[in-house]
C-alpha cells in the first residue's frame, strides 16, 4: 500500500514533466516494524526493494528515466561499523539494480577533504561509483553563518571517481555566488584548478552585484 501511494504520488509530479526522481533514506530511523522484518529481513534490503520498483515504474513511462537513492548510511561517520564492513552498504550494492546512482558525502556529513581512498573503498563495498552530494557551503544546520569560500579538499581526481557533483549550499540563494562559480571552476579546469585563485576570481565577478542603484 505504501508503495502504490508512493507511484501515484510520483506520477502526479511526472505527468507535471518530471522524468527523473530521487528516494532518499537519509536522516531517518531505519527500524522496520515487524512485518517488514518478516518481508525483508533488513532496512537495506527493503528501501533496495523499494528503490528499484520505482526504477521499474520510471522507466515504464520513460525509458531514459534516472532514479537517484539516498541511503541512511551517506557518509562514512555513519558506516556500520566501517564503510568497508557495512551490512547495510553491502546489501545495497548487491541488491540495487545497477542504474541506480547513490548520493556520498564523503568521510563525514561535512567533509572539508574527501581522500580518494575513501571513494575507492566505497565503490567496492556499493559495486558503483556515487553521486557527490557536496555538504561544503551547507548551513542549514546553522544559519548564522554563511560560507562563501571558494570550493577546495578535493583534487582534481576526484572527478574520474563520482558520477557527479551535487552541490548543498547555503540555504540564502544569493550568499552562493562563489560556491557555486568556483565550483564551475573546480569541473572545468581539473588538475589546473587553484581554490585561492578561483576564489579571487569569483569575489571579483560577484563585487558589481553590491553596487548601489
Amino acid at each position: 500500500a505504501d508503495l502504490a501511494a508512493l507511484k501515484a504520488k510520483l506520477k502526479q509530479v511526472h505527468d507535471l514533466g518530471a522524468h527523473d526522481f530521487a528516494i532518499l533514506f537519509d536522516d531517518i530511523s531505519p527500524a522496520l516494524s515487524e512485518e517488514g522484518k518478516q518481508r525483508f529481513g533488513t532496512p537495506a534490503a527493503a528501501q533496495a526493494f523499494i528503490a528499484n520498483e520505482v526504477l521499474k515504474w520510471s522507466r515504464a513511462w520513460s525509458a531514459d528515466a534516472h532514479l537517484l537513492f539516498c541511503p541512511t548510511e551517506y557518509c562514512g561517520r555513519f558506516a556500520t561499523p566501517s564503510v568497508a564492513e557495512s551490512p547495510y552498504l553491502r546489501t545495497l550494492g548487491e541488491r540495487l539494480d545497477p542504474a541506480v546512482e547513490v548520493f556520498w558525502t564523503g568521510p563525514e556529513i561535512i567533509s572539508e577533504v574527501i581522500p580518494l581512498e575513501s571513494l575507492r573503498e566505497l565503490q567496492q563495498v556499493i559495486r558503483r561509483k556515487p553521486i557527490l552530494w557536496d555538504n561544503l557551503h551547507a548551513n542549514d544546520y546553522d544559519m548564522r553563518r554563511l560560507y562563501c569560500g571558494p570550493y577546495s579538499g578535493r583534487p582534481p581526481e576526484l572527478l574520474d571517481e563520482v558520477t557527479g557533483i551535487l552541490q548543498n549550499p547555503n540555504c540564502q540563494f544569493e550568499a552562493n555566488f562563489v560556491a557555486v562559480r568556483t565550483l564551475g571552476a573546480y569541473v572545468s579546469r581539473g588538475a589546473a584548478y587553484v581554490p585561492a585563485t578561483a576564489g579571487a576570481e569569483a569575489l571579483q565577478a560577484w563585487l558589481p552585484q553590491f553596487k548601489s542603484r
